[in-house]
């Protein structure tokens, strides 16, 4: 729960911009100064002034534009729809890398649920057909298209950004919720059309949380077969980053990289927490990592969130459902697959759409952090 504090200080930040909307400061459809600006302008956390700002556009007062920052409602001023009624459009949604089991995962559903709406907001016929390419070229994968003869796909799972960018000279096409750049630490992609979280800011915020809880010692948790993947590297940096802003203690040794293969993540905890220097807090790169290191602490002896706190990502139905609640940050997926198939079918009526938006998020606070 917040605090009282917490909450006046959002109410006093949303009372604000409020009256600035009212008094035709920022007139309909001018765009508000950014998160970090208003952060030093009312001299209070992002977090305070997400909420702020989630509640303000929840009330129609605001309104967000992927990629472009947060606008003065009422209405919606995005780009008129054009309207295709009477073609079918053919989507093929691709998986790379993953398992037929991929196409009945909950973010993947979340995802398509988005596209179907988007496509018949738009007057499209939508035909969907899914390919399981686990070990796809650009060039296998063209032939598996053509074979379709679809219009475009909307790309998901362990995707190269060399890959993706080979498929879209191809054939229109967007990357949505991820994709693989090992090694790259850069918060910033070019060269793909995608859409994204702005995973980044999710693992500083995580931090800056933590920190506003009373958290000094944290660590971070993720299995090794996320390694490489944008989401999770920019989250573990964002958390990095957050740490050292923050002024928490994080040792490497803290950062649990866990495999089924080689080292299970029980025996990754029982390692952590048999030390002399115990984290108070942990930041799961997902909600099912943070679910099952909930439950192996408590095989541990260690109790959630007496012993040590947990905060992850995603928001999955697993959150919600587990004992003790996960606080996590809520990632629109839907909304994701709205702006891809949005993203998708301006690039099929020929206009250029060469570039990478960063959804926003939302944290949903459950029981799995406690205040120091």
């Amino acid at each position: 729960m917040l605090d009282a504090e917490h909450t006046t200080l959002y109410r006093s930040v949303y009372e604000k911009i409020n009256q600035w909307v009212a008094s035709g400061k920022y007139a309909v459809d001018a765009s508000i100064p950014s998160e970090r600006k208003l952060c030093d302008h009312f001299q209070v956390s992002r977090l305070t002034v997400r909420r702020a700002i989630d509640e303000l556009i929840n009330d129609g007062i605001l309104y967000r534009r992927p990629g472009a920052g947060t606008f003065v409602g009422p209405h919606n001023p995005a780009e008129k729809k054009q309207s295709f009624r009477g073609k079918v459009f053919k989507v093929a949604h691709v998986v790379l890398g993953y398992t037929s089991d991929s196409f009945g995962s909950e973010i993947v559903s979340r995802v398509l649920m988005g596209v179907e709406q988007e496509a018949k907001s738009r007057g499209f016929e939508l035909s969907f057909s899914t390919l399981d390419v686990r070990e796809g070229t650009a060039s296998e994968l063209k032939r598996n298209i053509d074979k379709l003869g679809v219009d475009g796909i909307i790309m998901e799972g362990f995707i190269t950004r060399e890959i993706a960018a080979r498929i879209q000279k191809l054939i229109p096409a967007v990357v949505v919720s991820n994709i693989y750049l090992p090694g790259v630490r850069t918060k910033k992609i070019s060269g793909i059309t995608a859409v994204l979280a702005n995973d980044f800011e999710i693992g500083l915020s995580a931090a800056e949380y933590l920190s506003e809880n009373g958290h000094v010692r944290v660590g971070m948790i993720c299995s090794d077969s996320e390694r490489g993947h944008y989401a999770y590297d920019r989250r573990y940096w964002g958390f990095r980053t957050g740490v050292g802003l923050s002024g928490m203690d994080m040792d490497d040794e803290n950062w649990i990289i866990y495999s089924k293969k080689d080292v299970s993540l029980r025996e990754s905890l029982d390692r952590l927490f048999s030390g002399s220097r115990l984290p108070t807090a942990l930041f799961a790169c997902g909600d099912q990592i943070g679910v099952n290191a909930m439950r192996t602490l408590q095989e541990l002896g260690l109790k959630v969130p007496e012993d040590v706190s947990i905060i992850g990502v995603n928001d999955l139905d697993i959150a919600g459902m587990s004992m003790p609640g996960l606080t996590t940050f809520r990632i629109d997926w839907r909304q994701m697959g709205k702006v891809a198939m949005a993203k998708l079918s301006s690039m099929i009526s020929g206009k250029t759409s060469g570039d990478v938006d960063l959804l926003d998020f939302n944290l949903i606070e459950r029981e799995s952090v406690k205040k120091l």
